[in-house]
């Protein structure tokens, strides 16, 4: 039995193996969330208060979880937040966000993800509707709109 042949069979079974392995994408997430370069607004003013938009990656990334934050850490006051992402570059549907009912250091947030699309750079909106948690009944809704981009690898 000739070595080389087997030797040079297994040298390509396991170069095969190894060089189909999965990749991994290691996007890392922000200790302190932050507003991105690229975000239309940072900050709205509502009817409880001025709110922040932060976000916990500084780039956004298609098929790679994020958290979206709304609040500030001196809010009196509690509120509801309702929304949803969609493409302005590019329409591929509405994407929801349900944010925490619960404030968490003075922020509601929302754990989303944007789908991948044909360009490398995509233009999303972020569509919100604050509401303050109140006994009065002439309290109306407030909307807001926010750009911000995704990139893709």
């Amino acid at each position: 039995m000739n070595i080389k042949p087997v030797l040079l069979f297994t040298i390509i079974i396991l170069f095969s193996l190894f060089s189909c392995s999965k990749q991994e994408k290691t996007i890392t997430t922000l200790k302190v969330p932050t507003c991105l370069e690229s975000q239309s607004l940072c900050q709205i003013n509502t009817q409880v208060g001025k709110l922040s938009i932060l976000f916990d990656h500084s780039t956004i990334r298609p098929e790679a979880e994020f958290t979206i934050f709304i609040g500030n850490n001196a809010l009196t006051q509690n509120f509801t937040v309702t929304g949803f992402m969609e493409g302005k570059s590019m329409y591929m549907g509405k994407i929801p966000l349900f944010f925490s009912t619960k404030i968490n250091n003075g922020y509601k947030e929302a754990k989303t993800m944007l789908g991948s699309c044909s360009e490398k750079e995509m233009i999303w909106l972020l569509q919100l509707t604050i509401t303050p948690v109140s006994n009065a009944t002439n309290i109306e809704p407030e909307h807001f709109s926010i750009e911000f981009t995704s990139m893709r690898n």
